[in-house]
């Protein structure tokens, strides 16, 4: 009789021991992690998790392209942490990049002051503006060019007859930085491809950019070279050739390397 209470008795003590384990268990909230395309709408995979825990990066997929990163907003700016315990619903940013080697032709194609010539593409050939590929990094193309203020742009591939491809141009959308303080900022449109991006800079000047001898205000001069070197002739000021004098305040400076005439504006 005793040995037969005693199994009940350890029957019981396991059913309470399993249930308050299930309790425990079904205690625990679960939080789902939505992985989206770079467009930020489209979904591509659903996971949920145990809130307080992390979660291990997906393998995906898709034809023709690798995962270039994973991020936490959709601008893909911000990358995300894997590290990080998620304790809420989340989503999560994919970034592919393609992988296939890309042979087109691009080109800077604009109304830049420093280079009449390119208008656009108008004149053929273009030598001079087409991208370079690097060799050091997967389908990477550079340019150097020297931009002024006012310079709209686009980077596209265009043939010749001024074909341009409407489907491969680079326009004012893929600014990274897009905040009214920025150097390249959206312009006008061509072909309808998008917004040029357009160079804009301002310089504001301040009480610490003054001197004892400047009498309260500024004293400055245009120039370009490279590596921190300025050759004598690459000095550019007002007609005489001295400092230009400006109040404190905050301009819109142009320099026109054809004619070396620097024009000073207050900035809007």
């Amino acid at each position: 009789m005793t040995k037969k209470l005693l199994n009940i008795f350890c029957l019981v003590m396991a059913v309470v021991l399993a249930a308050a384990f299930c309790a425990c268990e079904s205690g625990t909230p679960k939080v789902t992690v939505t992985f989206y395309e770079s467009d930020g709408v489209t979904a591509i995979k659903q996971v949920e998790v145990k809130s307080g825990e992390t979660i291990e990066q997906p393998e995906l997929t898709k034809e023709g392209y690798d995962i270039q990163g994973f991020y936490a907003t959709p601008a893909l700016l911000v990358p995300f942490d894997f590290t990080q315990a998620i304790t809420e619903d989340t989503s999560v940013f994919v970034a592919w990049k393609s992988n296939k080697v890309d042979e087109r032709p691009w080109m800077l194609a604009g109304s830049l002051r420093g280079y009449p010539e390119n208008s656009w593409g108008r004149i053929w050939p273009q030598d001079d503006f087409l991208l370079t590929k690097s060799a050091d990094a997967f389908n990477t193309f550079t340019i150097e060019v020297n931009l002024y203020n006012g310079d709209e742009f686009k980077i596209a591939v265009i043939g010749e007859g001024y074909a341009w491809d409407n489907t491969a141009s680079i326009d004012a959308s893929h600014l990274a930085d897009k905040s009214e303080n920025a150097v390249l900022v959206g312009g006008g449109n061509v072909f309808d491809t998008g917004a040029n991006i357009k160079v804009t800079q301002t310089v504001t000047f301040t009480e610490a950019d003054t001197a004892d001898w400047t009498n309260g205000q500024v004293a400055f001069k245009c120039v370009y070279g490279c590596a921190g070197r300025v050759a004598n002739e690459f000095w550019f000021g007002a007609e005489d050739g001295n400092n230009i004098m400006v109040d404190v305040g905050t301009y819109t400076i142009v320099l026109d390397p054809a004619t070396g005439v620097v024009t000073v504006n207050e900035a809007e």
